[in-house]
């Protein structure tokens, strides 16, 4: 008699959440369909997607919260399976009742419905929550402060035209290979895989890497939980990393840097593992997880070196498992395909890396002022200041305290850091490149903040009326992480402004004006259509059906593209073709002769500004 009360008092409390479901998948379809215009498709998977979390959460946390322990993911994935599986118990009454019964479609759906959630309660009873979930009160708290992130950077990537940067990469799936001139593939795989399933759309080209930018603060979280032992300063870690202007940025669109931080922090994981149990697996994975770094971008080849350093600085004796060295040649095969790439193009990529990034040139006060400028801007004033003395703080308890942990999150700072610090010497980097020198910096900042400057410097704010000092205090960080965003790329941020001050009139997003300008050179398509630049070349190609037409960059003046590589230019010579420049610029003398000019081209990329770009027909011969 007890054992039937629990279990109808439990299907009661499943049965309520049920219903929370239901409003919040109603909810979340009509927000994302009618305020925010997302396809029907997309909006209803979103809706599904999040009303089963919050189904998920409810009934761990309320119906289930007296089982044994388990994992969060473990359950997580079983709870999905059994949801599909109450799906097609649904679905299925439907038809039997449908196909062999006089029943009108309502009733039959009910009782499906009904027959689905027995069968779902049930197998969720048995299956899915047998043992209480162990989830902390702070895995909870990064659970629900990553989905609402991640629920406003899908609808931001699906309101922003692609940047150039991004659109070129999309041309990069169109001609999948195992190496570009710019970067490694990865970026054009994950690309192609993407748009085959969600479109080619803004969202399909950045969905994945929207994935990688949250998946990398899950595990700063794990790595900074693997530091301190403490999981409420684990989320401060993970949500230092949040707070980093750059990070936000780049965070939902599709460019090398989102993978490259995921699988820089899971290499951290997976390594610092390795030494700590000494367990030969461990060596393994993070070999598997450096090959995808190289596979990412050159910048993984800092992985092993800062695994080195660190075991020759502790532990000298680990010098001798070959299980280090078997474990980084995996991750070198991996990239081995890139080198027989390389080697069969003339190291190409090899010598632009080492061009651009090293060897570029430049007075070296110019350059370092440029390396300050940079960090000011993408990691901002303040977390600057408290990243370095993070560092330091990290190297000082390491060196000389011999707290191993401390010196093993600062070396993935400083190594970085002081390896393009020298580079500047002689030539300029890029702003975004040293920004990954940050990804762990806060963990020892929010560790000194919560066991040492706590007590000594901020008993102030444990004093009656403190709330309010907190509060201005917060609204002052957050200004400072949050608004110094703006000078690095000020599109970005006219992007994100725009966006929220149109949502509520259902207007497009934010423009870069490209969409326009192809919309105007589509009665063009018979013609090849070139450009001096892959900015246009390849954002022409994404929003045009470049299937039907030739959309070439010629490189004028700036650096070369992988358009080089893709078109053979002669099959155009002596022929007419369109050329697109900006207004002002005439086309090459010594490569187009008899150009006519056709048209001005004038685009309102945004509420604020106008673009010109002018199109000529002429005769393409490249002396």
């Amino acid at each position: 008699m007890q054992a039937r009360k629990e279990i109808i008092r439990r299907y009661a409390k499943f049965g309520i959440v049920g219903l929370s479901g239901l409003l919040v998948n109603i909810s979340i379809a009509y927000i994302l369909k009618s305020i925010f215009s997302i396809e029907s498709l997309i909006a209803s998977s979103l809706a599904i997607e999040v009303s089963i979390l919050n189904n998920f959460f409810w009934n761990s946390i309320w119906t289930w919260r007296d089982r044994e322990q388990e994992d969060i993911w473990v359950r997580l994935l079983k709870y999905h399976v059994t949801v599909s599986l109450g799906a097609i118990i649904n679905m299925g009454a439907d038809f039997l009742l449908l196909k062999y019964t006089t029943m009108q479609y309502i009733q039959a759906h009910c009782i499906g419905v009904f027959a689905g959630s027995i069968f779902n309660f049930l197998l969720n009873d048995k299956w899915t929550f047998n043992k209480k979930l162990a989830i902390h009160r702070w895995d909870a708290i990064l659970f629900l402060f990553i989905g609402l992130i991640t629920y406003f950077e899908i609808i931001l990537a699906k309101r922003v035209e692609l940047f150039f940067d991004e659109a070129y990469y999309w041309v990069w799936a169109q001609h999948l290979s195992p190496g570009y001139l710019d970067h490694p593939p990865f970026v054009a795989w994950i690309i192609y895989i993407s748009t085959s399933i969600l479109g080619k759309t803004e969202l399909g080209v950045r969905m994945p890497f929207i994935v990688f930018s949250s998946l990398t603060t899950i595990l700063v979280y794990y790595l900074a939980h693997e530091i301190l032992r403490n999981k409420k300063m684990a989320f401060w870690s993970a949500f230092y990393v949040r707070l980093l202007p750059l990070f936000n940025i780049v965070g939902i669109l599709a460019i090398p840097d989102n993978p490259l931080f995921f699988f820089w922090t899971l290499y951290a994981i997976i390594t610092y593992r390795a030494i700590k149990t000494d367990e030969k697996k461990f060596w393994y994975y993070a070999g598997v997880v450096f090959g995808f770094s190289l596979l990412t971008k050159y910048f993984g080849f800092f992985l092993p070196l800062i695994t080195f350093f660190f075991i020759f600085l502790t532990n000298r004796k680990l010098l001798f498992k070959k299980e280090i060295y078997f474990s980084h040649l995996i991750g070198f095969l991996m990239f081995l395909p890139n080198i027989l790439w390389n080697l069969s193009h003339g190291f190409a990529s090899f010598k632009f890396q080492l061009s651009h990034g090293f060897m570029s040139g430049g007075h070296t006060f110019y350059n370092l002022r440029f390396l300050a400028e940079a960090l000011l801007i993408t990691v901002s004033p303040l977390a600057l200041f408290a990243s370095i003395w993070g560092i330091i703080l990290g190297l000082y308890r390491g060196l000389l305290r011999k707290e191993r942990r401390f010196l093993y999150i600062s070396l993935y700072s400083f190594i970085p850091f002081m390896t393009f610090f020298l580079t500047s010497l002689k030539s300029r980097p890029e702003a975004h490149w040293p920004f990954i020198s940050f990804i762990f910096s806060g963990i020892p900042v929010v560790y000194t903040i919560f066991l040492h400057l706590k007590g000594r410097y901020l008993r102030v704010l444990q004093k009656p009326g403190s709330h309010l000092i907190r509060v201005a205090l917060s609204i002052l960080i957050l200004i400072n992480f949050l608004l110094f965003a703006s000078p690095l790329n000020a599109n970005i941020t006219k992007a994100i402004t725009y966006f929220y001050d149109r949502v509520s009139e259902k207007k497009t997003g934010f423009e870069t004006g490209f969409k326009q300008l192809a919309e105007k050179v589509k009665k063009y398509k018979d013609y090849p259509i070139l450009t001096p630049n892959y900015h246009i070349a390849s954002e022409l190609a994404f929003y045009m059906d470049s299937s039907n037409c030739c959309i070439y960059s010629i490189d004028f003046k700036t650096r070369p593209s992988m358009f080089r590589y893709w078109i053979d230019d002669s099959n155009f010579m002596g022929q007419e073709v369109i050329f697109i420049t900006y207004s002002g610029h005439s086309p090459p003398a010594d490569m187009f002769e008899n150009p006519i000019k056709l048209e001005e081209v004038i685009v309102k990329p945004n509420f604020s500004e106008f673009r010109g770009y002018t199109i000529y027909k002429a005769v393409y011969t490249k002396k």
